[in-house]
């Protein structure tokens, strides 16, 4: 989620150029809770435990780093207890996890360069919290998943940047490329296509 959080508002917010437009698949904020759930205790504890996930590697990437790189059993138990409690009720298979952890281990840069892109989202003195948080002004178009870990609330979609699409799903989460592939381009059709919020937003490019 990080990466792609902090991509999105990179492009969208400095490198974008007129014409083109942004697909947000997880929402810029802070609040870090699973929307389906209204207990406190819960949301607390969700809470705890995801900023814990993001403290240890935005403040210690290489401690962490060489236990991944030294265990791949260590490995598979950190991405295996993500893979589960931030997806909705998706039924992972072997192969499935065993795809993802290995993407990670045999990776060219290794299993603990993941770590790093906390560091530096953390770190970076030009892209800061409050920039993660600012407008986004190109056409932005919203996937709205239930157990998302980074959902922001429907009363401020608007200060995102300009809604030209937004989407509310009754189930998927923070995997929700991976769960609910269909659904994702189903709603990039819908945008783009003709008679969509982004339909045409790139000059002489209509996608016909």
């Amino acid at each position: 989620m990080r990466r792609q959080l902090w991509v999105e508002v990179r492009i969208g917010g400095q490198e974008m150029e007129e014409g083109e437009c942004l697909f947000a698949l997880s929402l810029p904020s802070w609040i870090f809770a699973r929307k389906a759930s209204t207990d406190q205790q819960e949301y607390e504890a969700h809470t705890w435990v995801f900023h814990s996930y993001l403290v240890i590697q935005g403040t210690k990437p290489s401690t962490i780093g060489f236990a991944f790189r030294d265990s791949p059993v260590g490995l598979l138990a950190w991405i295996y207890d993500k893979l589960v409690a931030w997806s909705d009720n998706y039924p992972w298979t072997d192969d499935e996890v065993l795809t993802w952890v290995s993407i990670y281990y045999h990776s060219v840069s290794g299993p603990e360069s993941s770590s790093y892109i906390y560091y530096e989202a953390l770190h970076d003195p030009k892209i800061t919290i409050p920039a993660l948080q600012g407008y986004i002004d190109v056409p932005l178009g919203l996937a709205d998943f239930p157990i998302e870990i980074s959902n922001t609330p429907k009363a401020w979609w608007s200060t995102l940047g300009p809604i030209v699409y937004s989407k509310s799903y009754d189930k998927g989460g923070h995997f929700a490329g991976w769960e609910r592939p269909d659904a994702l381009a189903e709603a990039l059709n819908e945008m783009f296509g003709k008679g969509g919020g982004a339909a045409g937003v790139v000059e002489g490019r209509s996608g016909y």
